[in-house]
């Protein structure tokens, strides 16, 4: 089933959902006649918070750390951290430098820092400064994974058209122990990892294809068929993989992957940009009509198709990464918050409405 985000607020629509952990969701949605605004979706206390700043906010990753959440993404044209107590529902947050945060735990934050083009930008949460490296090119980490001496980092490196997919061992310091990218002749990116393994994209005679790299082996394999495919997430336990990927009619829909069957989800351009392992739920948005909504589901469904599972040979390249000087410190900020309702309704029950209805 999949069921869409209502709330119960008549200015608030085009939700998404991006990052969860214990039943905390985070996203954004828009307020008519004003900006994009942080969204919390609280499902232990039934509530969902707002974040409001005068600029576009969203957020992408979130993470419970002792007595608070701490979810990262950007204000406007700023690296953004905000401070969620369950308890209190007291909301605080921090502003960065200009750039993006991709996602957090309770120790790094990992994204772009843009000056002169992009920057590795490595937050340490402990500290609330973070840490610059320049590649002499465009840079910016999606993903990282604590390992056993440190981080492994993934994102991508190159200029506009010519991306590469790169993989970064950090040691427990954040210090940069070694750094290799793809060297692929057209764009590929690394867009999540577990530790074990690494998905994106990779594109191939002018298509884009699911991408899986095995960091243990460095292995790599391009899931090929007609049409766009992006890959979001990967559980590989359950040997599960999603993301979005275009139907037939080359309109984009949420990717569930088992093995070599891959199905699409949704009846508008839709997208799972993240998965609960504990919950069993995916979560990303879907729109419908004009308006989106964030979407959550329960069993996956949809059509069936096969990929054509290649194996690519990539002539791995090392590089260096240059520290900038100093690092550069997070400044705590004033935001606003409110609470509203909400509802998790059948997508099929609300098609074509804008506002919610009291039943």
């Amino acid at each position: 089933m999949v069921e869409c985000l209502f709330l119960k607020d008549k200015a608030l629509y085009n939700s998404a959902i991006f990052s969860s952990h214990k039943s905390l969701l985070v996203g954004r949605v828009f307020k008519e006649g004003k900006h994009y605004n942080g969204l919390l979706i609280d499902e232990d206390k039934k509530v969902g918070i707002i974040v409001e700043g005068g600029e576009d906010i969203s957020l992408y990753s979130v993470r419970e750390c002792k007595d608070k959440y701490v979810a990262v993404g950007h204000k406007g044209r700023r690296t953004f951290v905000i401070f969620y107590r369950r308890d209190s529902g007291d909301v605080l947050a921090l502003i960065g430098p200009e750039g993006i945060l991709w996602q957090t735990d309770c120790a790094l934050a990992v994204g772009g820092y843009e000056k002169n083009g992009w920057q590795l930008l490595l937050l340490d949460m402990r500290t609330n400064r973070a840490l610059t490296f320049s590649s002499g090119e465009n840079m910016y980490a999606y993903s990282f994974k604590k390992t056993l001496k440190g981080y492994v980092v993934v994102g991508r490196v190159g200029w506009e058209g010519n991306y590469d997919g790169f993989v970064l061992w950090l040691d427990r310091n954040l210090k940069p122990l070694k750094t290799l990218r793809t060297n692929w002749g057209g764009n590929d990116y690394l867009r999540y990892t577990d530790g074990r393994w690494a998905v994106g994209r990779i594109e191939m005679k002018e298509d884009s294809e699911g991408l899986l790299i095995d960091l243990k082996s460095l292995k790599a394999f391009a899931y090929r068929r007609q049409g766009f495919d992006y890959f979001r997430y990967i559980h590989p336990t359950k040997n599960l993989i999603m993301g979005e990927a275009e139907d037939e009619d080359t309109v984009r829909k949420a990717l569930v992957v088992y093995g070599h069957k891959g199905q699409l989800i949704g009846d508008g351009f839709s997208a799972i940009r993240f998965y609960d392992a504990k919950s069993k739920r995916a979560y990303g948005y879907m729109y419908m009509g004009k308006f989106a909504y964030a979407i959550r589901i329960k069993k996956p469904f949809g059509n069936t198709f096969f990929y054509n599972i290649q194996a690519l040979r990539f002539r791995w390249r090392d590089y260096k990464l240059l520290p900038t000087k100093g690092s550069i410190g997070f400044e705590p900020i004033r935001i606003s918050s409110f609470n509203v309702f909400y509802e998790w309704k059948d997508c099929e029950a609300i098609k074509g409405l804008k506002n919610f209805e009291e039943d």
